[in-house]
């Protein structure tokens, strides 16, 4: 459930960054954030339980790939709310190259930490 309430909220606002749904303001997504740290609040307990009841996964080179995508979403997410909407321009539509690449690389970390988390099972040690 935590997965889905960071990654659903995530990527809505990433493809409004990337231009999908015009017609939506972008400056009122930004109260999702504080959803979204909840949602990823719910799958660090739950992913340290179950580090816990299984630590042979720690041995698993795609598991650190998953945390690494992870980290890595985590970071882009910080970098689009400090770049984005603190840009003065927000409300204008006028979205730097930079932000749109911050939003497509959050997508591309948040696909991979699910395809790797998937591919934990058959995969690895």
């Amino acid at each position: 459930m935590g997965m889905g309430i960071i990654v659903g909220l995530n990527v809505a606002v990433d493809l409004r960054i990337l231009g999908a749904a015009p017609g939506i303001p972008l400056a009122p997504l930004e109260r999702f954030f504080p959803v979204m740290w909840l949602g990823f609040g719910l799958n660090a307990i739950t992913g340290a339980g179950l580090m816990t009841a299984h630590p042979e996964l720690l041995a698993n080179w795609v598991m650190w790939i998953k945390l690494t995508c992870i980290a890595l979403s985590l970071v882009s997410l910080r970098l689009l709310r400090a770049q984005v909407f603190r840009d003065p321009n927000l409300d204008k539509g006028l979205l730097s190259l930079r932000s749109q690449l911050l939003a497509g690389a959050s997508i591309f970390f948040w696909a991979g930490a699910i395809t790797a988390g998937r591919m934990t099972a058959y995969l690895g040690s």
